[in-house]
């Protein structure tokens, strides 16, 4: 009965996520010559509906190709919002005048995390494990990438330019929560394995006050 209805949880879930990026795949992808940023934002889009999709599939059939591609969409699907938020960083030329070059460092650390991340889950879905459990290397990828998110929005929400931080605010609230609940789901999962469940529970009860009043302060 409880399987049942995790899968029933687990298929509305997935359903949700990947009906929705679809909807919105189609939609912007009238604009997809608009201009760079309108494609960054398309590609972040169309990867969360593979992978939205796929992890649906694997609910409703439970067959485990389904799972393996939904395994291997997951770090696509962060670089996906990586280079949405790079692209972001980068201001945009004006006629006549060449682009400035975003941070490389930011970018380097995105390609690694993404490579990395997909590698682990690709060991993970063969059952590979080199030096360490593949399942655990994809843990602690999952969680490097999660905060990696989040230092992108922090960064993000410093570099615009303060006339435009209260346009900007609900996409960093929004994507921000995305990779909130990431970490937290990870970290949880870290804490089982390392039998300190109920101390990270508290010390998200404590931390996730100071991140909210935190993100509301912007800088003078």
């Amino acid at each position: 009965m409880m399987d049942s209805k995790m899968a029933m949880v687990a298929a509305w879930s997935y359903g949700l996520a990947g009906v929705f990026a679809a909807f919105l795949t189609l939609y912007l992808a009238s604009g997809w010559r608009a201009g760079g940023r309108s494609r960054a934002m398309f590609l972040a889009v169309a990867l969360c509906a593979l992978w939205g999709m796929l992890g649906l599939a694997f609910a409703l059939t439970g067959q485990a190709v389904f799972l393996a591609g939904s395994l291997l969409a997951d770090a696509p699907r962060f670089g996906g919002w990586y280079f949405f938020l790079l692209i972001l960083m980068k201001p945009e030329a004006t006629e006549g005048e060449r682009p400035t070059p975003r941070p490389g460092w930011l970018g380097a650390i995105a390609w690694l995390l993404c490579l990395v991340g997909f590698a682990a889950q690709l060991l993970a879905v063969l059952g590979i494990d080199l030096v360490l459990p593949s399942q655990r290397v994809v843990l602690f990828a999952s969680l490097a990438m999660s905060v990696f998110g989040l230092v992108l929005i922090e960064q993000l929400f410093r570099t615009v330019s303060p006339d435009f931080r209260w346009s900007i605010k609900p996409l960093c609230l929004g994507l921000g929560g995305v990779f909130l609940f990431d970490l937290y789901l990870y970290s949880g999962r870290a804490a089982v394995q390392s039998g300190r469940c109920g101390r990270l529970q508290h010390s998200w009860l404590c931390a996730c006050p100071r991140l909210a009043a935190g993100g509301a302060v912007g800088d003078p």
